[in-house]
């Protein structure tokens, strides 16, 4: 049975833990899947339109990395901490930069990661 919908959540930023399913390429064209937790920050029409115009450009595609950091604010609680180096390096592969991607799309719509965990019985 479905819980009743709390319309006092609409008013507060939304962020959620999310598993993001990464698939790094390996040697003979096959895939090695691993996944990690990170925190996503779901974005307003507003803040999407506005990171879009970033990512698009005037001149043509630009960096979808203004999108990813607008996004994603962080790893799941027990990832632990998030530097600048680190994001650096993640966001420096593109099968990174997709599975972000991916999982923001999910998380967006509200569809089951394939990898979700269920929470412990309260």
């Amino acid at each position: 049975m479905a819980v009743k919908f709390d319309f006092k959540s609409l008013e507060q930023p939304f962020e959620v833990d999310w598993p993001v399913t990464v698939s790094e390429p390996q040697d003979g064209g096959t895939v090695k899947e691993s996944v990690f937790t990170a925190r996503i920050r779901l974005l307003t029409p507003e803040e999407t339109e506005s990171l879009n115009r970033k990512v698009v450009g005037e001149d043509g595609p630009a960096d979808i990395n203004a999108w990813l950091n607008g996004m994603w604010i962080g790893l799941g609680a027990e990832e632990g901490e998030l530097t600048s180096e680190l994001r650096g390096l993640l966001l420096s592969r593109q099968y990174v930069r997709s599975a972000l991607q991916k999982a923001y799309y999910e998380a967006a719509a509200g569809a089951p990661s394939k990898n979700a965990v269920a929470p412990p019985a309260s």
